[in-house]
């Protein structure tokens, strides 16, 4: 008897801004010689309970939280027109770069692809494939550990039977999806000690991997085990735009007061989501820094208006004197 998969009419939507689920692409973007008939195309992905059905979300794919409970994950297909010639769709995974809509591809002698159940068609074009059918025919993509993940090729074929061995013509379709259970590597960063007060800027090594970006996270004391690697008391500082190099952090603004100091980490996340191994520590410590007239009027001296702190540090004498020769010469070059 057939299986069916399950229809998703009661998944909750969500818009997802830039940083879930992993990347999802269709057809076109595969192999130029294959074919795509119905059109199909990936509208939507599920993991930890949600969906996302943005461009952007839809673009990434299934990460290791999808992995962590695969009944739970999976994508939304949807054809653009009404199929009229079969009341099923037969589904077959692969994940080479083979064509499941041949018959060789399917043949019990020669299959390279795996069949994970039908779902009816008969009320609607969309139909929800959970990641654990999915792992059925792509049984390693979960446990990869390569850096760039496993596409999985997700085909459906238009035929009356479950199962379908024999020749399907120009009845199929299909969808291509990256499953990527594994993080970036280690940042290398440039600096393991920062001081100041509004404003350090750390900066570090950008990964060559395509389209990641960064995390902040402030740990425990410096030279502490306690938030070591940013993982269980770390706080999320900041996160960067794609492809960056630096940050700028506030130490106040984290929490520190003056004088104190905290174990900072700078983490890289991939398109799919996932979380790399923490950078080395880097000891961030708040210190007081003073402008030019807080240093003045610290001596006994008063500020005119207008005058504001210039972040110039605590011991440098007034330089009213400076400014007066500069008004000097210039009044001298003008003669």
């Amino acid at each position: 008897m057939a299986r069916t998969l399950l229809n998703p009419t009661a998944m909750r939507t969500l818009s997802i801004p830039g940083v879930l689920l992993a990347a999802l692409l269709t057809g076109p973007g595969l192999a130029a010689a294959q074919s795509n008939p119905l059109n199909l195309s990936a509208t939507a992905l599920m993991g930890n309970g949600e969906t996302c059905n943005t461009s952007e979300c839809v673009a990434r794919g299934l990460s290791a939280a999808a992995c962590d409970d695969p009944s739970s994950a999976g994508v939304t297909v949807t054809s653009p027109s009404a199929i009229t010639n079969t009341n099923f769709v037969d589904l077959w995974v692969t994940t080479s770069s083979n064509d499941c809509s041949t018959t060789a591809a399917r043949a019990p002698d020669t299959a390279t692809c795996t069949n994970i159940g039908t779902v009816d068609l008969s009320d609607t074009r969309t139909f929800f494939v959970p990641l654990d059918q999915i792992l059925e025919g792509a049984s390693t993509a979960c446990s990869s550990t390569t850096s760039s993940g496993t596409t999985v090729r997700i085909f459906a074929l238009t035929t009356d039977n479950a199962n379908e061995t024999g020749d399907v013509g120009s009845n199929y379709g299909f969808v291509s999806l990256l499953v990527d259970p594994n993080g970036p590597t280690a940042v290398t960063v440039d600096q393991d000690t920062l001081q100041g007060d509004s404003a350090v800027q750390i900066t570090w090594t950008a990964l060559s991997e395509t389209q990641t970006y960064y995390r902040i996270y402030r740990g425990g004391a410096c030279g502490s085990s306690t938030g070591d690697g940013g993982t269980e008391e770390r706080t999320l500082v900041s996160t960067t735009n794609v492809g960056a190099s630096s940050a700028t952090i506030n130490p106040e603004t984290m929490g520190l007061a003056v004088g104190e100091s905290a174990s900072v980490y700078v983490v890289a996340v991939d398109q799919a989501g996932n979380e790399g191994t923490a950078s080395s520590a880097i000891c961030v410590t708040r210190i007081s820094v003073m402008g030019f007239c807080d240093v003045h009027t610290a001596e006994g001296g008063t500020c005119p208006d207008g005058c504001s702190a210039g972040g110039s540090p605590v011991g440098q004498a007034p330089l009213w004197g400076f400014l007066a020769l500069g008004l000097v010469l210039r009044s001298r070059r003008r003669r």
